[in-house]
C-alpha cells in the first residue's frame, strides 16, 4: 500500500452546482454514500468521516474536521506530528494510507481540513451547493461513520438555524444547526440538500451527562436532537488561503446586521460547551436564548434550549414554564414534553413526569430516547424495574446500534437476576464500541459477583484500565480484585494508582489493612487508616481496623478502645447488628462490660 503525499498546486476547479430538482431519500442516500469517506487515525485507533470533493487526474482531494485529523486529544492543533498515518477507506472498500504530509488544516480557527490521496480508480465527486441558499426549516440529510458501529449511516433532518457569516465564539465556524441524528465519528460527513448536493460539513454533536458520570450509572447522555455544522461556503473560501481552488462564494449579508439565528447559535455553543466556569456559561446562553427570543417571540427552538439550560441549573420552575410555551406555539413538539418531564421528575413529581413521557411518546413514538426518559423514571421513583427493561427493549428496537443503552439494559437486568441477559448485553455494548470502558467495568462486576468468574472479570477491569486510565474506581476495584487473588504487589501497585487519580477514604482504608496484614508495615497501616477517617469520619471499617492495631501491635488499649467504641457508634445507627455483635465482644475482652 502505497503512501500519498500532498502536491504542491491547485486541486482542480469547482464551482458550486448549478440548483437541480429534489430526488427522493434513497437517491440522495446513494449519491451520499458514494463520495462519503471514512478516516481512521492509524496511532489513536479515532475515526471520522470525510466527503470527496475534487479530483485531478488521480489525485483526489476530501474534506473533513480538522479535529478528525488532530484526534480528540489534539482538538485545536494547528500542526500535524509528520509519522502521523491515516486509513482513507473509499465505498468500494478500498484503503488508502496517507501521511500527515497529506492533509493541509485551514487557517483561522476553521475546524476544516482537506486531505489528497491518489488512485487510478474512478470515484464520484460531490456537488458543492451555494449555502448562502440554504434556509431554515429545509430538509436535509447527514451521513458519515459512527465510531460505535462504523456502518454508512444517513439520516433525514431540518435546518434549525443558519447564519451565513463567522460569529465570534462559532466554534470553528459552526453556524448552522440542524435536527439529523448524529453519532461520535461522523464529524466530517457531508450534510446534503434534497438536490443530492453537499451543503455543509458536520462536525459536533450535541451529547452531555446529566450530573456527574459513574461507571455504574443506568442513565445515559441526552441527545437534544440538534447538531452544529459548517456551511459548505466557509469551506469553498477557505480554500484560497491554502493556495487551493475550488470556487468562491460571498457571503452575502450586510455588516451589523443581528438575526434571532446569530442569538441562537451563539446559545447553543454556549449550551453544549459552557467553558470552565459552567454555572457562568449557562447565563450566558440563557441571555442569549432570550435575546433570540425577544427579536422573534415565536422563536420555538430558543424557547426549548432555554428550558433545558434553565432544567441544567436548577431553574426547574422556569424550565417548565418555558416547555409550556412551546407546547402552545408547537403543540406536536415531543421534546417538549420529554424535557417537561424531566423537571417534573427532578421537582419528586413522578405522576406528572409519567404523564409527560407519554404524551411525548404518543406524538412520536419512533424516538428512542423517549423511552429511555421513562425507563429512568420507572427504575427509579416508580420502582418498576421491569417496565424499565421493557422500555430499554423498545428503544433498542428503534435504534439497535446504541451501545450505551445496551449497556444500560444490562444494569437493571442484572438488578433483576437476569445474569446471562445483562452478560450478553454488556458484550452487545463492546460489539458496538470497542472502547466502552463502562462496559468492561461493568461486566467485571457481574463475572465477578455473580458468575464466579475471577479470571474473566480480571481480564475486564484490564481493557477498562487501558482504554480509560485516568477512572479511579477502576484501579480501586481491579486492586480489590488482585487481593482476593492473592497478587499482593499487583493489589498495592493499583491502590497506589486509584489514590493518585482520586483519593478516597475506602481506598485508603484497604491499602492499610494491606500493609498491615499481609506486609506487616505498622507505620505505612496507621498512616492510611488515619487519612482514610480524616476523608471520612464515618468510615466504620478504618475505625475497626486502626483499633486493631493499636491494639496487637501497639498496646495502645485506651486507643483501640477508643477507635472500637466510634465504629460501634456507626454500625449501630445502620442497624448493623452483625458488626455490632462482633465490636462488642471486642469491647468486653478489652474490659469494657456495657459497650
Amino acid at each position: 500500500m502505497k503512501y500519498s503525499v500532498l502536491l504542491i498546486g491547485g486541486c482542480g476547479s469547482l464551482l458550486f452546482a448549478a440548483p437541480t430538482m429534489a430526488k427522493s431519500s434513497a437517491e440522495v442516500q446513494q449519491i451520499a454514500r458514494s463520495v462519503a469517506v471514512e478516516i481512521k487515525i492509524a496511532k489513536s485507533n479515532e475515526v471520522g468521516s470525510g466527503v470527496l470533493i475534487s479530483k485531478q487526474g488521480d489525485l483526489y482531494t476530501l474534506a473533513t474536521n480538522r479535529h478528525v485529523v488532530c484526534g480528540a486529544a489534539q482538538y485545536k492543533c494547528t500542526k500535524l506530528t509528520n509519522d502521523g498515518i491515516y486509513t482513507i477507506i473509499t465505498a468500494d472498500g478500498t484503503r488508502h494510507a496517507v501521511k500527515s504530509t497529506a492533509v493541509t488544516l485551514f487557517p483561522d480557527g476553521l475546524d476544516l481540513s482537506l486531505v489528497q490521496f491518489r488512485s487510478s480508480k474512478s470515484y464520484p465527486i460531490a456537488e458543492l451547493a451555494d449555502s448562502n441558499k440554504l434556509q431554515t426549516g429545509e430538509s436535509i440529510y447527514a451521513s458519515g461513520f459512527p465510531y460505535a458501529n462504523p456502518q454508512f449511516h444517513f439520516r433525514s433532518g431540518t435546518t434549525i438555524a443558519i447564519v451565513h457569516k463567522r460569529l465570534t465564539g462559532d466554534n470553528g465556524g459552526y453556524t448552522i444547526i440542524h435536527s439529523a441524528y448524529t453519532q461520535p465519528g461522523m464529524s466530517g460527513g457531508g450534510i446534503f440538500n434534497e438536490a443530492g448536493q453537499v451543503v455543509a460539513i458536520h462536525g459536533l454533536g450535541d451529547r452531555f451527562k446529566e450530573g456527574t458520570e459513574t461507571l455504574d450509572d443506568y442513565r445515559v447522555g441526552r441527545k437534544i436532537g440538534y447538531n452544529r455544522a459548517i456551511p459548505v461556503n466557509m469551506l469553498v473560501q477557505g480554500t484560497s488561503k491554502i493556495g487551493r481552488n475550488l470556487g468562491s462564494r460571498t457571503a452575502n449579508i450586510a455588516k451589523g446586521t443581528t438575526t434571532a439565528d446569530e442569538f441562537f447559535i451563539a446559545g447553543f455553543n454556549k449550551h453544549i460547551e459552557p467553558g470552565d466556569d459552567v454555572l457562568a456559561g449557562k447565563l450566558s446562553s440563557i441571555n442569549s436564548f432570550t435575546q433570540a427570543i425577544n427579536l422573534n417571540p415565536k422563536y420555538t427552538s430558543a424557547y426549548f434550549l432555554r428550558a433545558i439550560t434553565y432544567s441544567q441549573i436548577g431553574k426547574l420552575k422556569e424550565s417548565i414554564a418555558d416547555d409550556n410555551q412551546v407546547a402552545t406555539l408547537s403543540p406536536q413538539f415531543a421534546s417538549a414534553y420529554a424535557n417537561r418531564g424531566i423537571s417534573k421528575e427532578k421537582l419528586k413529581d413522578p405522576s406528572g413526569a409519567l404523564a409527560d413521557y407519554n404524551q411525548a411518546i404518543s406524538i412520536d413514538p419512533n424516538i428512542s430516547s423517549f423511552y429511555n426518559n421513562r425507563a429512568s423514571l420507572k427504575v427509579g421513583s416508580l420502582q418498576d424495574l421491569r417496565g424499565a427493561i421493557t422500555d430499554l427493549d423498545r428503544s433498542l428496537a428503534l435504534d439497535p446500534t446504541e451501545a450505551e443503552i445496551y449497556n444500560s439494559r444490562g444494569i437493571l437486568k442484572k438488578r433483576n437476576k437476569d445474569f446471562s441477559g445483562a452478560l450478553a448485553d454488556y458484550a452487545k455494548a463492546i460489539e458496538l464500541n470497542p472502547h466502552y470502558y463502562q462496559a468492561y467495568y461493568n461486566r467485571s462486576v457481574l463475572k465477578l459477583d455473580n458468575l464466579q468468574d475471577a479470571s474473566g472479570a480480571l481480564t475486564d477491569l484490564d481493557m477498562a484500565a487501558e482504554i480509560k486510565p485516568t477512572i479511579s474506581d477502576i484501579f480501586y476495584n481491579r486492586g480489590l480484585l488482585k487481593r482476593r487473588l492473592n497478587d499482593i504487589p499487583g493489589a498495592l501497585a493499583d491502590y497506589d494508582l486509584a489514590i493518585s487519580i482520586k483519593p478516597a477514604s475506602d481506598i485508603y482504608n484497604n491499602r492499610g489493612f494491606i500493609k498491615y496484614a499481609k506486609l506487616n508495615d505498622v507505620t505505612g497501616a496507621l498512616q492510611d487508616f488515619n487519612q482514610a477517617i480524616i476523608l471520612d469520619p464515618q468510615n466504620s471499617s478504618a475505625y475497626y481496623n486502626r483499633a486493631v492495631l493499636k491494639r496487637d501491635r501497639q498496646e495502645n488499649k485506651p486507643g483501640a478502645i477508643a477507635d472500637f467504641s466510634q465504629a460501634l457508634g456507626i454500625f449501630r445507627r445502620a442497624s448493623n447488628t452483625n458488626a455490632v455483635n462482633v465490636i462488642i465482644t471486642e469491647l468486653q475482652a478489652l474490659g469494657i462490660n456495657n459497650p
